[in-house]
């Protein structure tokens, strides 16, 4: 993969450089987290061939023609509490915060039990993603480190190979930002940062250049800190799902699903150098999206107690939108190779600090997650409990992006990038119910998802990334996640035969790594990023559901 193809692409497709979120974030929009009812969390989810709880078609809809009642109406609640301990360049800091919020309602009917078949129908809402993390964290940086600067600057001259020579003066316009030229160059010149060889353009350079004897050297950053990175936001499932009981053994669904995702970021990273030269960089991202997917599943009792379940999910075709805004400011030593001050007021003075802000921009785009198989085995012990297996398959890797027309070819660099960096994801759930009484239940659970990161990517977290990764906007950073685990537990009790409540307690816990900005590693331009920022994640939270059956 090579990052210049990225501006290639761009330039055709769009008046202003300008991308969608990179492929590391394609990656996070396509999660799967543990959401929906109490019972169901408190089992993991593993709920493929159990069905009779709305949230199972997440895991199959054939669960819905498992339905009891003629009619059930549920509600979720949960709260809990995020703690992500960052460590980076020998420092370490931990950032917490509290989460209330509803995790499901739903709504089922079921007619005609008791005969050949049976129907059940129902619709609700699951959340189940969660994008909260919030870490700040910096220190000294090893020695001979390269600067974000030194990253502007060499997506700048990798520009010019595709989109020919970029002037100064044209980067310094205040209508630069709609002249076809990618916004980080924009902003880094505006703000200091970077300047080029001669007044044509490039090869560009970082401005923090420093005398060493009678020449002028690149200086890397003494010490870094990313001062914020905040993310928030959800994915929503609503479901509308149809299941077809034959004879007590055979168990058919289908759903179609509206999926929402809400994504903010808010980040803030700095760089010092000789004192008092630093360099700030400050980005908003909102991102929103909806699509559509859809599943088949099927149950089957071969004798009682038994069931064994298999669903296909396929891929959710979402259209999503980003709304960004870029600031950075620098203070640099503003020197010429003969010594001479580079940037000089109309009086003729020396002008160290540079600041500037992009506009508000707007990108438009569609996305496809993979789809996802999942296979499933139970065995209910008559009134004692129950004991449920789900495995899950899906390739990360096929994660696409195209433009608002399914033109393919737009994002060819971020698919292939995708592709090259994902591959496959497996996920195992084991639930268990017990039963003291006839209206209580105890309740325990485990999820395991392996990490779909190529081997390349996480061979050594304390070095520069191995691995260009594509960013988009005027954001430098990425994360990459690794896989999850959870341990849950629970309980429900009968109140009436009418009324019940479920609870559940989720401990789950995900390493991420953020970098601070990406390596660059083509003939021309060589960029080495600052180590990852080691990320440890562990969410605690408890729902409540209360359900009616009518």
């Amino acid at each position: 993969m090579k990052l210049k193809y990225l501006f290639t692409l761009a330039a055709l497709a769009v008046p202003a450089i300008v991308f969608a979120q990179g492929e590391a974030a394609v990656q996070q929009y396509s999660r799967q987290d543990l959401g929906g009812s109490a019972r169901f969390q408190s089992m993991a989810g593993a709920f493929g061939s159990l069905g009779g709880d709305f949230s199972s078609v997440q895991q199959n809809p054939a669960g819905i023609a498992l339905m009891r009642a003629r009619s059930e109406l549920s509600l979720t609640f949960s709260g809990g509490s995020v703690k992500d301990n960052a460590s980076w360049l020998g420092n370490s800091n931990r950032m917490s915060k509290g989460l209330f919020k509803i995790d499901g309602i739903s709504y089922t009917s079921s007619m005609n039990r008791g005969k050949k078949a049976g129907y059940s129908f129902g619709f609700g809402m699951n959340r189940n993603g969660s994008f909260e993390r919030n870490i700040s964290v910096g220190g000294l940086a090893p020695d001979r480190s390269y600067s974000v600067a030194d990253f502007i600057a060499g997506i700048t001259t990798l520009a010019e190979d595709n989109i020919g020579k970029i002037a100064p003066d044209n980067l310094g316009k205040s209508d630069a930002w709609n002249k076809g030229i990618p916004w980080f160059p924009i902003l880094g010149y505006q703000s200091g940062m970077i300047n080029p060889t001669n007044k044509n353009g490039g090869p560009y350079h970082t401005r923090f250049t420093y005398m060493d004897g009678n020449r002028l050297v690149p200086f890397g950053p003494r010490s870094a800190e990313l001062t914020q990175y905040r993310e928030s936001g959800d994915i929503l499932n609503i479901d509308f799902s149809f299941g077809l009981n034959v004879q007590e053994t055979f168990y058919f669904g289908a759903s179609l699903t509206y999926k929402s995702i809400f994504y903010k970021l808010r980040s803030g990273y700095n760089e010092s150098f000789m004192k008092p030269d630093y360099l700030f960089i400050q980005n908003a991202l909102e991102t929103d999206g909806s699509g559509l997917g859809g599943s088949l599943g099927m149950i089957v009792q071969p004798v009682q107690g038994l069931k064994f379940g298999v669903a296909y999910f396929t891929p959710t075709w979402y259209y999503m939108r980003d709304r960004y805004i870029g600031y950075a400011e620098s203070r640099t030593p503003n020197l010429s190779p003969d010594g001479s001050y580079e940037i000089v007021d109309k009086d003729g003075k020396p002008v160290f600090f540079l600041k500037t802000e992009s506009p508000e921009g707007t990108t438009d785009y569609r996305m496809k997650t993979p789809g996802r198989f999942v296979a499933s085995a139970s065995y209910i012990f008559q009134k004692i409990g129950l004991l449920s297996f789900d495995y899950e398959y899906r390739k990360v890797g096929q994660n696409r992006l195209s433009d608002t027309e399914y033109n393919y070819n737009v994002y060819k660099d971020i698919n292939d990038a995708v592709r090259d960096d994902f591959g496959e994801e497996h996920t195992w759930r084991v639930g268990l119910e017990v039963k003291p009484s006839v209206r209580s239940a105890l309740r325990a659970g485990y999820m395991y998802r392996t990490n779909p990161l190529n081997k390349k990517l996480t061979e050594n977290f304390e070095a520069p990334a191995p691995v260009e990764i594509i960013t988009g906007t005027t954001l430098p950073h990425y994360t990459l996640f690794e896989g999850q685990q959870a341990f849950t537990f629970g309980g429900g009790y009968r109140i009436t035969p009418k009324l019940y409540m479920d609870v559940a307690m989720i401990f789950a816990s995900q390493k991420s790594h953020t970098y601070t900005f990406p390596s660059i590693n083509t003939p021309k331009v060589k960029v080495e990023s600052l180590p990852a920022i080691n990320v440890d994640s562990k969410k605690f939270s408890a729902a409540l559901t209360i359900g009616y059956k009518f």
